[in-house]
């Protein structure tokens, strides 16, 4: 899942680790934890060895782990949320086998207060709480542990802006008071904004490392995306206040060649998929032999191209962890647009008529884009209320009015039977646009 990897993060250093979904941080943070076990490697604290069979033994040692999952790894859902936040020190809260509820209060009423839960009472069952005082409920059970190490991951998913910017504080007053804190994070700004430095995985391999200051989420993106080889780096973990570095190693001879051999067995998953096709189509075939004739295999073709050009756009965006729902709604309007002002003036050059849509697509992007950034909305809610607004703009236009094919230049209706030898031009736009992805 990664290899190679050595990093440090001394006592009030807020360490952030970037990279795409997959990337390798999160199986670094279980590692950490004790949850997995690491096949080579040593992790130092405070310069000394340290082994992690359990996460029981990483809890001893002072480190806290925030898991991305809140609701299947942090929480127990029906559970209330005073005995939630006590999970992790219930052998204090019941010295002698039974449960204490003041000891309970005295261990994580504190935190609680801290983070300024809102709930009715604290025998609230925590499935009632908004994902915001969830994620309170979760930072409270680890600040009751009284850690040394902090490992963030994703620490504000689904909450609102105002949890969000209090998770921040909390996360800078912890390093102020001397912890190690180390915070994964899909969100740029949230891991340039709360950073003293940031590393960069990819396909588990370190590929750069900035300090915060001088951090773009471009720059970030560049490395998270670049196409890289081993890097010399040694293979230890240091973790709080190392001792003196030790000296570079070389790679261990063969991984990167084991890796490839696990990219290339991946590929029975597509192989799969390749088999459960042909199953279907070869008995069509054999009822209807018009099933793979040339008009019928150019019309798929087309239509695959178009789905490949809208997939390779919303790659770009769930890469980042978002999801665009407004895409469809998008599409119709600027071909609705484009295809109104053909109808309008016929002479309009087709090029025109080409850049009307795209810029009709760009605007609805930039409104998607300003909500988002500016008005600190999760895009996914953000993009179904543009989904609407698109949609009910479209219907407004129209008016009840389809334009049919016969009602726009038929130089319009070339570009969707425009060929190079006898292959749809729009198939060579979608390749060249997903080998540019």
């Amino acid at each position: 899942m990664f290899e190679n990897v050595s990093f440090s993060v001394r006592s009030g250093e807020i360490l952030g680790f970037g990279g795409l979904v997959g990337s390798g941080r999160t199986e670094i943070a279980r590692v950490l934890f004790g949850i997995d076990r690491p096949t080579a490697g040593k992790i130092l604290l405070n310069g000394k060895p340290a082994t992690f069979r359990t996460p029981k033994d990483a809890m001893n040692a002072g480190v806290a782990y925030v898991s991305e999952d809140r609701m299947g790894q942090s929480l127990v859902m029906d559970f209330s949320i005073l005995t939630n936040a006590v999970l992790a020190v219930v052998d204090q809260a019941a010295p002698f086998g039974f449960v204490e509820r003041a000891r309970e209060l005295t261990l994580v009423e504190p935190h609680l207060n801290r983070l300024r839960v809102r709930c009715s009472g604290y025998d609230q069952p925590v499935q009632q709480l908004s994902g915001g005082n969830q994620q309170k409920v979760v930072l409270s059970k680890w600040l009751a542990t009284k850690p040394r190490i902090f490992i963030f991951d994703e620490p504000t998913p689904g909450v609102d802006v105002q949890t969000k910017a209090e998770v921040h504080a909390v996360i800078g007053s912890l390093a102020k008071e001397g912890a190690a804190i180390i915070v994964i994070s899909s969100e740029l700004p949230e891991l340039i904004g709360g950073s003293d430095r940031i590393i960069v995985l990819r396909e588990g391999i370190v590929t750069g490392e900035f300090l915060a200051k001088d951090a773009t989420q471009e720059g970030i993106m560049r490395v998270a995306t670049a196409e890289t080889t081993a890097i010399d780096s040694p293979s230890d973990y240091e973790v709080a206040q190392p001792g003196p570095g030790t000296p570079p190693s070389k790679p261990v001879p063969g991984r990167l060649s084991l890796r490839r051999l696990q990219d290339l067995l991946l590929v029975r998953r597509e192989v799969g998929l390749l088999a459960a096709i042909l199953i279907i189509i070869l008995p069509a075939t054999i009822l209807n032999p018009r099933m793979l004739g040339g008009s019928n295999l150019r019309a798929l073709s087309m239509d695959v191209a178009l789905l490949s050009i809208v997939t390779v756009a919303q790659m770009l965006v769930l890469i980042t962890r978002n999801i665009d729902l407004s895409v469809a709604s998008v599409i119709s309007l600027s071909a609705y647009v484009s295809a109104m002002v053909l109808k309008a003036s016929p002479q309009t050059p087709i090029a025109l008529a080409i850049l009307i849509a795209c810029t009709i697509g760009s605007l609805c992007g930039l409104i998607n884009g300003a909500i988002i950034t500016y008005g600190r909305i999760p895009a996914i809610v953000a993009t179904l209320g543009t989904l609407t607004l698109f949609r009910g703009f479209n219907s407004l236009l129209a008016n009840g009015v389809q334009i049919s094919a016969d009602q726009v230049p038929l130089a319009w209706l070339d570009i969707t039977t425009a060929s190079i030898f006898g292959v749809p031009v729009v198939v060579f736009v979608a390749v060249l646009l997903a080998l540019r992805r």
